[in-house]
């Protein structure tokens, strides 16, 4: 959490008042789709690996059955935002201004809808350490990605940093995912 404030702050400054506002905005309305892209799948899934620990056939189904949900969920509400952008532009800032950004984004529901998945895995199988560290990866790396990305590319840059960062935490949880229940 510290790196990601530390993050903001450094986006903040680099972009300016009014940029940073536009970031803010985009930020905001994603993290309001992968919260109902998740639809609780995540909490869900913890609690039936950590009940079924024992049973191997059961974890993978309940593994199996709520992950493809969740990337049917995920690649929904993405598309939506792709599809919409310029919809969701106008109700967030009354312009379409921001359509290009959400575009860009899009993806990153996606990324962090099945991470944030991919993380209750690791919870389930009480893998705190393992879960930490893939979280801590990504705040690192995004907080590094918003020390470039947005002083050559601006608002673009940032959006790049926060779509990579959960892209980077998605691939890096399914490889530590795969090695605990394999």
């Amino acid at each position: 959490r510290i790196l990601m404030f530390v993050a903001n702050i450094i986006v903040s400054r680099i972009l300016g008042r009014e940029a940073y506002g536009q970031y803010s905005s985009v930020t905001s309305t994603v993290n309001l789709f992968v919260l109902f892209s998740g639809m609780g799948i995540a909490s869900t899934l913890t609690h039936y690996i950590a009940a079924s620990k024992d049973d191997d056939h059961q974890l993978g189904v309940y593994i199996g059955t709520l992950s493809r949900i969740c990337v049917a969920f995920s690649a929904l509400f993405s598309l939506a935002l792709l599809l919409l952008s310029n919809q969701v532009s106008y109700l967030s800032t009354g312009t379409a201004a921001l359509a290009h950004y959400f575009r860009i984004v899009s993806l990153a529901i996606f990324f962090s809808s099945m991470s944030s998945v991919e993380q209750s895995i690791m919870v389930g199988f009480e893998k705190f350490k393992n879960s930490a560290m893939v979280q801590l990866v990504r705040c690192g790396l995004f907080c590094v990605l918003n020390c470039f990305l947005p002083r050559k590319y601006g608002i673009n840059g940032a959006i790049y940093a926060l779509l990579i960062a959960h892209a980077v935490q998605y691939v890096i949880s399914v490889i530590v995912n795969r090695r605990i229940y394999a």
